[in-house]
């Protein structure tokens, strides 16, 4: 965890759907890894990048 709070980085292939991938981000995959860190209450940075 960065200074400014919870940073994830993630790559996807070309082929990804990018709004599923984020809709996935916001909807499960932050939440679960803020439960996991026990720590509910920092800012998360997600860095998304497709790979052309």
């Amino acid at each position: 965890m960065g200074e400014d709070g919870l940073r994830i980085g993630l790559t996807c292939p070309a082929a990804a759907d990018v709004g599923a991938v984020v809709s996935k981000l916001d909807q499960d995959i932050v939440g679960r890894v803020r439960r996991e860190i026990r720590d509910a209450e920092s800012p998360a940075v997600v860095l998304l990048h497709v790979r052309r």
